[in-house]
């Protein structure tokens, strides 16, 4: 200090013999940067430079003469910080010191202060130079600091997963209370301890190797799930995150790290695992829209999905269409908490290969307390064997009923079929006898219309046997078809010519063709019977009527030929039957017929992979509609 008085004397020397060197020292700390003031004993501004005017806002008039406390003091500055700063300058101190102070304006800053003594002749105090610097900026990054220590600080306390840090060797050296709250080991406890203690002895390794991992630079963060001993002697499973602490030189002091206590998420994917492995069955939860939240793996093996394609999907999406209302009033009554214990479903679950399998499922709902949902938890069993067998047994017993069926409408055919053509064949004879007893005039053209008669009979039965040896071939599948490419022209006109020769009283049949003709693949002896008995319905069914009309027409994909007649159509109420076994209309049951000739028709077009269709209405005629696919690349 007495270094500096004899240097400040020594100025202030030099500046009375030289009153240019003084002013020069006046413009140097006229334009400095940072606010200078000189004050006198009683604090009154004696020169102030621009920088001080300019941070103030006060004219270099409003501060001559005026206290410092006048000009920059306020509510949040200390009233005797000058005065305190003044005395510790006089017990030969310069001081440095932080105020806040005030603009013209109102406004706060913070300054950075330091009052330094000057000294007259007599080496005696007799002003004070102030040097302030503008520190607003520093003031605040250090206020944001401080609050954002407190919230860490607030977050630390009440967070509820544990904080923690650690040295080098594994020794922890701090942790919030989160640490207590979990393991209950206090923080004193658990300062006094190595870190490794604490580990579960199987997992001290992995926790070693990991912080290692850090030590080497293999890689900046690790995050594991690793057991620790609780103070009660539990295992508790943690996930932890943790990157190195580093020092001004770069080098680890030790670590940081967050660990989350996933015991209860361990435990419940144990509890799955156990469930997957040894319980038989489907196990899925979904949520309160059905969605599947979590299936076992036992999926993969029963339905071919995977756990992860399901995983978010409606669950009703895979359930049968035919069961979904018997599914959605089986949910509904298990909200209303009106399903027994033991009471189960039965329906179809789609799986990944497209086809359905049977299970029996048994469905609880329930509220889950951590999501605050509720949830539903499914257990389904698999019925396909049983279901399997209950399918073989009804389709057994529909077969049994369609062959009672059969045989009843075949008995009923026999009685009708059989015993009037064998009356008149025997009331014939019976006549042919008598005749012949009384050798009378005309006898041979009666024979021979006798006989006509008898022949028309016989041909009649010989077409039933033949409608129900054919119908026993296919049902028995006997029928194979012996396919080539053919002609539709090719084919119908013989058979058009046929029944033309037939009806001689009718006109002849034109046969109208469309389009670009092509070939279809098939077996031209089944096709010419199905076209023939259709055909023949057409005549037989339209007497006294325009003839019947017969189209081809030649299409991209099929050859679709029509038969339409004009005669007594077809009730509305006897369309859904007309393809079925021995069924004949209502309004044709006086005309002969064996009700087989359409059944055996649709049978041997449907092998053929095609179509046939029925358009009628009654007392206006029929038109039966046949689409055949065509032969590819064929054409004629």
């Amino acid at each position: 200090m007495q270094t500096t008085h004899l240097r400040n004397n020594d100025v202030a020397s030099m500046f009375e013999e030289d009153s240019d060197l003084l002013g020069m020292y006046e413009q140097i700390l006229l334009d400095a940067k940072r606010s200078v003031a000189v004050i006198n004993l009683d604090y009154a501004i004696v020169w102030v430079n621009n920088t001080a005017i300019n941070t103030f806002g006060y004219s270099l008039a409003e501060c001559m003469g005026k206290r410092v406390s006048e000009l920059i003091f306020g509510n949040e500055t200390a009233p005797d910080i000058l005065e305190k700063a003044v005395n510790a300058v006089e017990n030969r101190k310069t001081v440095s010191y932080e105020h806040i102070a005030y603009k013209k304006d109102g406004s706060k800053i913070w300054l950075d202060v330091t009052l330094k003594p000057l000294y007259n002749r007599e080496k005696k105090i007799d002003k004070y130079c102030l040097y302030g610097s503008d520190i607003t900026p520093k003031k605040e990054l250090e206020k944001k600091a401080e609050e954002a220590e407190k919230r860490l600080s607030l977050l630390l306390k009440h967070t509820p997963d544990i904080v923690y840090s650690i040295d080098k060797n594994g020794k922890i050296t701090d942790v919030n209370e989160a640490w207590t709250n979990i393991l209950g080991y206090s923080k004193e406890e658990t300062l006094a301890e190595k870190g490794n203690h604490f580990f579960y002895p199987a997992d001290i390794e992995t926790a070693k190797a990991a912080r290692q991992s850090l030590v080497d630079g293999l890689c900046l963060s690790y995050n594991i799930d690793i057991r620790v001993v609780a103070k009660d002697g539990s295992i508790v499973w943690l996930n932890t995150t943790s990157v190195p602490i580093l020092s001004t030189s770069n080098e680890i002091i030790g670590f940081t790290g967050i660990s989350k206590n996933i015991t209860v998420k361990k435990r419940n994917l144990l509890i799955k695992e156990l469930l997957a492995t040894h319980i038989r069955g489907m196990i899925s939860l979904n949520d309160e829209n059905r969605n599947y939240l979590y299936v076992s793996p036992s999926f993969k093996e029963l339905t071919g999905w995977d756990s992860e394609e399901l995983i978010g999907k409606n669950s009703f999406d895979y359930y049968h269409p035919d069961d979904i209302l018997r599914k959605t009033n089986y949910r509904n009554a298990n909200i209303k908490g009106e399903i027994q214990d033991d009471e189960t479903l039965e329906l179809r679950y789609r799986k990944k290969d497209g086809n359905y399998t049977w299970i029996e499922l048994s469905a609880r709902w329930f509220h889950d307390p951590y999501e605050d949902a509720m949830r539903s938890v499914i257990s389904a069993q698999p019925l396909n064997k049983k279901k399997q067998e209950e399918e073989k047994l009804l389709a057994d017993l529909a077969n049994e009923k369609k062959l009672n069926k059969l045989k009843s409408s075949f008995v009923s055919l026999i009685s009708h079929e059989f015993r009037t053509p064998l009356a008149i064949i025997k009331a014939i004879c019976e006549l042919l006898k008598m005749q012949l007893d009384a050798k009378g005039a005309g006898l041979e053209q009666q024979l021979e219309e006798d006989l006509g008669l008898i022949e028309n009979e016989i041909n009649r039965l010989t077409s039933l046997i033949d409608d129900v040896l054919i119908l026993e071939k296919i049902e028995k599948g006997d029928v194979t078809l012996q396919c080539k490419p053919i002609g539709m022209k090719t084919l119908m006109l013989p058979i058009i010519q046929r029944f033309a020769i037939k009806h001689k009283d009718r006109k002849e049949i034109i046969l109208n063709k469309k389009g670009t003709p092509k070939l279809v693949f098939g077996d031209a002896q089944y096709l010419e019977l199905v076209f023939s008995n259709l055909l023949s319905n057409a005549y037989k069914y339209s007497k006294g009527k325009p003839e019947p009309i017969v189209s081809i027409n030649y299409e991209e994909s099929y050859v679709v030929i029509s038969i339409k007649d004009f005669g007594v159509g077809i009730p509305e109420k006897n369309k859904k039957k007309l393809f079925t076994d021995f069924f004949r209309g209502d309004n044709v049951r006086d005309t002969e017929g064996t009700g087989l000739g359409l059944s055996i028709a649709k049978k041997f077009v449907e092998m053929h992979r095609g179509k046939i269709i029925c358009i009628s209405k009654e007392n206006e005629g029929t038109e039966m509609i046949v689409s055949l696919p065509v032969c590819e690349s064929e054409l004629i």
